[in-house]
């Protein structure tokens, strides 16, 4: 079957895509301890050539929604990870993924402009006094903003020069530090 559909996101011709509902394949999305099946149909695209439409509330090849993994990462920050998994009836991996959608997301959206002053910090985590149980934390401390930048493992001087290249010769130049 064919079906003649408006534009999807990935289409930017004006013209009508025409969809081939035939070679769809289901896709299972986990929604709150319910599961549902999405069909995703193939565009074929004058400019582009066959494309598959776009889905707004998955990201690619994710088997949750955005909406779920936004949720669980917000649980994830106020529970343990395995606590949230149990509670929301999802597993463990499906947490971890999405915290770490979660971040990429946030890393891919920050904005660094407006950085007044920074601070640093040494973090200890895990048994003994060697290097390798120090985490060097990287933060925005203005008043009007107090954020996380950058952590980075190990306690040394090559550690914060790692950080501070991260964020950028424009924030080392005009924040103040705070050690």
């Amino acid at each position: 079957m064919v079906v003649s559909v408006g534009a999807a996101r990935n289409v930017s011709s004006a013209r009508r895509a025409m969809i081939d509902c035939r070679s769809a394949a289901g896709r299972l999305f986990h929604c709150g301890g319910s599961r549902r099946i999405s069909v995703t149909r193939r565009v074929a695209c004058s400019q582009h050539g066959v494309v598959v439409e776009h889905i707004p509330w998955s990201d690619g090849k994710r088997p949750m929604t955005c909406a779920m993994m936004g949720f669980l990462a917000r649980w994830a920050r106020r529970l343990s990870w395995r606590e949230t998994a149990h509670v929301f009836l999802t597993s463990w991996e499906s947490v971890y993924r999405s915290v770490e959608w979660f971040v990429e997301k946030g890393l891919a959206e920050r904005k660094l402009e407006g950085i007044e002053s920074i601070g640093v910090d040494e973090i200890h985590w895990g048994h003994g006094l060697r290097a390798d149980n120090f985490l060097t934390v990287i933060y925005q401390i203005d008043a009007d903003c107090r954020r996380l930048l950058w952590v980075g493992k190990r306690r040394s001087q090559a550690t914060l020069r790692r950080g501070l290249k991260v964020l950028g010769p424009e924030v080392r130049k005009r924040a103040a530090v705070c050690m």
